[in-house]
């Protein structure tokens, strides 16, 4: 994922969730947009179906 976008990952239509905000570097980035690049040791705050979010959280390293 690190230096991959939201967009390029299709992150939304993959997972099912949506990253509402990113956490980085004890820094909250609340303003995300598809060009968002996700960098390693980000923590992704999303939003969606309690199950999706629990799919996403066994799937992924985040």
């Amino acid at each position: 994922l690190s230096g991959c976008t939201l967009a390029e990952l299709h992150f939304r239509q993959k997972h099912g969730v949506t990253v509402v905000g990113i956490r980085r570097n004890g820094e909250n980035i609340t303003t995300i947009t598809p060009s968002q690049q996700i960098m390693a040791g980000d923590c992704l705050i999303v939003v969606g179906f309690a199950d999706r979010v629990k799919e996403l959280k066994m799937q992924e390293p985040l």
